[in-house]
């Protein structure tokens, strides 16, 4: 079941510990062209607004929507108007939502045989929820994107930009090395302020704001804010169900009832359960996060759901228990889906075959009649439709998650976090702005590595504000927040956001996100 918990924690800093309250709440390079024309900026307000409409329009010829084109504009963006920010990084013109808007409602018409994607808070898909199956060589990932989108842009008569459209250089490292970026990746690092290795050198700083290139310290005028007015409450929320994504890599499946039974082998007395037998069997009710396996950094991919079924333990009870020797199940759904796990990683942490989400039965797209639920693990191996747990025996060194064995390219801990404001939220100066967003963490091999720390930072990372997660938070759930930031000064400011789990893993990247405060 839900589980609300509170605590208290100071601040913790590089540099010093700072006076601050952390309230903690019952419920818890250059580009000289552009691709396209300078777009309005998405806002968001301060209790997570909603998605910027798209600047997309049909373009002739085209098989997808994409705004107009100006190769000779230049233009800032969401970053302060100066010299710098337009003629040199030309910031409003590169990016691929700039052009394209929402990449899930690009996807909808792109008339490619694309997975359904629905949902996400009101957040846009953008190239980072793609990025983790598409940056990698793995056949369980599709297509490489680093080719496929090249081939794409070359061959399109709506693009008029060039390489720095949509990348950047990094030159942070030994001088002459330069790594290339995605801008949608660039953006939010410090490398923007033109100072890649020195960036919190207050001799840089101190040259910017003399020599009057900068009010902030900072090449491209981004504000700082290391000392912030900043409160934050914790909860395990449950949010509404029609804003929790859908994934489905195969589109909607449909099944019949009537027709349908759970098959389970590898145990004493072999059967098949109808939905009426799972029906009539104890069940159990929880809440659990559901995350996708890939989810990105600042993804919308992820969230609270609560779950009733019955147990894979009671299963397995009815069945006379597990024959000698069988220590995995290979799992399959109706719409062909398949994988395979350890069972005592499984029983171990209540999972369970799902008849419920939300307190109705389950929808087409979450698996009817019958969906595994893992706790602790992503949606990968929730199997939808489950139709077969075939016993298995399995090496003791093959008793870990499989993907997490497998996957080239993937980590076998995870964590990660979220906005679920867009960027260009707008504020006030000394009026206080809720930000809100989640943190959530599992890993294969260690089954449960629980979130322990949220952090954020208003200064590139220089000093950040630390609060922990409660020991008697639950594993199996996200952790929410609302962040009350009291701005102090005008500016355009990144924050940060990152997660570390009870294991020490820090995310890869921080989240980032825009926000423009005005006097």
């Amino acid at each position: 079941m839900l589980k609300h918990y509170s605590s208290c924690k100071g601040r913790l800093s590089k540099k010093a510990a700072l006076a601050l309250t952390v309230a903690l709440a019952a419920c818890l390079g250059l580009a000289a062209l552009s691709a396209c024309s300078p777009q309005p900026s998405a806002t968001s307000s301060s209790d997570g607004g909603s998605a910027p409409e798209s600047a997309a329009v049909e373009t002739e010829g085209s098989a997808s929507s994409v705004a107009a084109m100006n190769p000779t504009g230049t233009s800032a963006g969401l970053l302060p108007a100066n010299e710098y920010n337009e003629a040199f990084i030309n910031a409003g013109s590169r990016g691929c939502n700039t052009c394209h808007g929402d990449l899930g409602a690009l996807m909808e018409n792109s008339g490619l045989d694309h997975i359904k994607i629905e949902g996400e808070y009101g957040k846009p898909v953008t190239i980072a929820d793609c990025l983790p199956c598409h940056r990698q060589h793995w056949v369980g990932s599709g297509p490489y994107y680093g080719d496929m989108l090249h081939e794409r842009h070359y061959s399109s008569d709506s693009f008029t930009g060039n390489c720095w459209s949509c990348h950047a250089q990094d030159s942070s490292g030994e001088v002459g090395e330069y790594q290339w970026e995605l801008w949608d990746e660039y953006k939010y690092t410090a490398s923007l302020g033109g100072f890649p290795d020195d960036y919190y050198d207050e001799r840089v700083q101190n040259w910017l704001k003399q020599r009057g290139a900068s009010t902030t310290g900072t090449m491209s005028n981004v504000a700082l804010d290391s000392e912030p007015n900043l409160q934050v409450e914790l909860s395990q929320e449950v949010k509404d169900e029609e804003d929790l994504f859908v994934l489905n890599n195969y589109g909607t499946f449909e099944v019949d009832a009537s027709q349908w039974a759970l098959n389970v082998t590898g145990v004493a007395n072999e059967r098949s359960f109808t939905l009426e037998d799972l029906k009539a069997m104890p069940q159990t009710e929880m809440t659990v996060t559901q995350v996708c396996f890939t989810s990105a950094i600042n993804s919308p991919f992820a969230g609270n759901i609560p779950v009733k079924g019955v147990l894979l333990s009671d299963i397995i009870e009815a069945c006379g228990g597990l024959t000698d020797g069988t220590n995995a199940f290979a799992l399959a759904g109706a719409d062909g889906w398949a994988t395979a796990y350890a069972i005592n990683l499984m029983t171990d942490n209540n999972a369970m075959i799902a008849l419920e989400y939300f307190g109705h039965e389950l929808t087409a797209d979450q698996g009817y009649p019958a969906t595994l639920v893992i706790p602790g693990e992503p949606g990968a191996p929730w199997v939808k439709h489950i139709v077969s747990l075939g016993g298995l025996q399995w090496e003791a060194d093959k008793l870990i998650n499989s993907y997490a064995a497998n996957s080239d390219g993937i980590t076998s801990h995870k964590v990660n976090s979220a906005w679920f404001q867009n960027d260009g939220v707008q504020a006030k100066v000394g009026q206080p702005l809720e930000l809100t967003g989640y943190g959530f963490a599992w890993s294969g091999t260690d089954f449960v590595a629980p979130l322990a720390t949220l952090s954020i930072s208003f200064d590139y990372g220089d000093t950040w504000t630390d609060v922990s997660i409660p020991a008697d938070a639950d594993p199996y759930q996200w952790s929410t927040f609302a962040a009350t930031w009291t701005p102090q000064a005008p500016g355009t400011y990144v924050a940060w956001l990152k997660a570390t789990n009870a294991d020490g893993y820090e995310q890869e990247t921080p989240a980032g996100l825009f926000i423009v405060v005005e006097e």
